[in-house]
């Protein structure tokens, strides 16, 4: 039987195949280095929706269902789910659901 990645496993595994360094991550996540690191480590805290948000941002092919560990397979789609996220869509849906 094959040991299942954990989500820190998982976050690391796809920052490494699209080389994509922390440091991307922070500024559009509201983070620090630190804290991405600590997302990443084997002990590390959980990350929240904004980093999640970033990730698919920076790698709109992403499948967050396999991130977050509810499918197996590839990490990635063929194709992006419908091209990158703009932050003005998200913009509205956050003025919308406050």
């Amino acid at each position: 039987m094959t040991k299942r990645m954990s989500l820190h496993e998982r976050i690391r595994h796809v920052l490494m195949i699209k080389k994509i360094p922390i440091s991307d991550l922070a500024e559009p996540s509201g983070k620090s280095y630190r804290t991405i690191l600590n997302y990443v480590s084997k002990d590390g805290t959980e990350p929240d929706a904004a980093f999640f948000k970033a990730l698919k941002v920076k790698m709109p092919d992403l499948d967050l269902n396999w991130i977050l560990g509810f499918s197996e397979g590839d990490p990635f789609f063929d194709e992006p789910e419908k091209g990158p996220i703009e932050e003005p869509l998200w913009q509205e849906w956050d003025t919308e659901h406050q």
